[in-house]
């Protein structure tokens, strides 16, 4: 939501609901064909097992008897790029040509002049050294895969469900810096997340549409989970560029943010102010009028109460402090040194501080979840009582 003339004393300005998006339409319609995907192929595989057997209890049965194929001639077809079937040509007393699609395991084991068992069925010759011995684990696989992919869609579209329509400011990226950013361990489960879900995808393309053996689905499906994270962060929108109108839908948005700042006592308003624009290499910047948060908290120290700002400029601007922050007003050693260490710790993304005669606030784009916004806390009630 982008708020005109804000002012200091605006009150919390509420999240707006973007439960009709379009964003959120297409993202219900991959959860719901990644359900489908799972359930229709488990169902596919589930009857050809079946089928296969009914065909051995007849044989068990005594009620179909075997016949002696012989191995005339096998070869490969390509049918799609890079995807291969295996044939197996044989001749049997009542055919002298029998064409069959056998396993790669199969096809390997045997060459012309060979001879197998077979027994005849209404769809054609079952050949029992030539059925599949892991198609239960992909019949399992497959529904596991569909489900838990489209509940991980469904998920991220209704965990948007209290985001607001914003839009986004590239502010700066900080290179060589030796502050280290904290590891989110639910971003981490995530990237992993998405780095396994991909792997698996390609390693089912490998193996049974490309007809690759094991290894070298394997190997191929090792690289690739890297291109679908790629594929799939590209596809993703997170922000709408400046001007845009979509929100964030794929996320937890700004919801855990907001929450956890009012049970903490944290005055929030969405405000617009000159927000940096730096170029690559940071040394130099210029001022873009945006929308950014403000987190604030009154003042309650015991001594003089100047004004002061902690901004983030270069130093062709004047920036004094590490990381490109500028530190403007008349402030004591206690304060300065506080500010000094600021500069130091919030060393990437927008992050800038201010102190009035009564209050000090501080100005970023809502990211971390509850996490990030205990830290902004603390931070805050240090300074409200310098």
């Amino acid at each position: 939501m982008r708020v005109q003339n804000a002012t200091e004393s605006q009150p919390p300005v509420p999240v707006a609901n973007a439960a009709c998006s379009p964003m959120r339409s297409t993202a219900l319609f991959l959860a719901f064909f990644f359900f489908g995907f799972g359930i229709v192929t488990y169902e596919c595989i589930d009857s050809s097992q079946r089928q296969d057997e009914a065909k051995v209890q007849s044989i068990d049965a005594g009620k179909t008897p075997p016949e002696m194929l012989t191995v005339i001639d096998k070869y490969v077809t390509y049918q799609r790029v890079g995807s291969g079937y295996t044939h197996v040509v044989f001749r049997t007393s009542k055919d002298p040509k029998v064409d069959c699609v056998t396993t790669r395991q199969f096809y390997d084991s045997v060459n012309p002049g060979s001879t197998v068992t077979g027994y005849h069925f209404p769809n054609g010759y079952f050949i029992p050294q030539s059925r599949s011995h892991d198609i239960g684990i992909v019949k399992w696989f497959s529904l596991g895969f569909g489900v838990v992919l489209g509940a991980t869609v469904l998920a991220f579209a209704f965990a948007g469900g209290g985001e607001r329509n914003r839009e986004a400011v590239l502010i700066r990226i900080n290179f060589g810096t030796k502050a280290l950013t904290a590891i989110q361990p639910q971003l981490a489960f995530l990237l992993a997340f998405k780095l396994i879900m991909s792997g698996c995808l390609f390693w089912l393309i490998a193996r049974y549409w490309m007809g690759w053996p094991i290894w070298g689905a394997t190997l191929f499906a090792i690289p690739c989970s890297f291109v679908g994270l790629i594929i799939y962060d590209a596809l993703l929108p997170r922000r709408r560029s400046r001007g845009g109108d979509e929100s964030e839908v794929f996320g937890a948005g700004f919801k855990s943010e907001r929450e956890k700042a009012v049970r903490l006592g944290i005055a929030v308003s969405d405000v617009e102010r000159d927000l940096p624009q730096f170029t690559r290499n940071n040394r130099s910047c210029k001022l873009v009028r945006g929308s950014c948060v403000k987190y604030s908290l009154p003042r309650h120290g015991g001594g003089v109460r100047s004004a002061w700002s902690l901004l983030q400029r270069t130093k062709r601007d004047g920036a004094q402090l590490q990381n490109g922050y500028l530190l403007q007003g008349d402030v004591s050693d206690g304060l300065r040194q506080v500010l000094t260490k600021l500069a130091t710790e919030f060393s990437e993304e927008y992050y800038e501080f201010e102190g009035t005669t009564t209050d000090v606030a501080v100005f970023w784009e809502e990211y971390g979840g509850a996490d990030q916004v205990q830290r902004i806390h603390q931070v805050l009630q240090s300074l409200a009582g310098l």
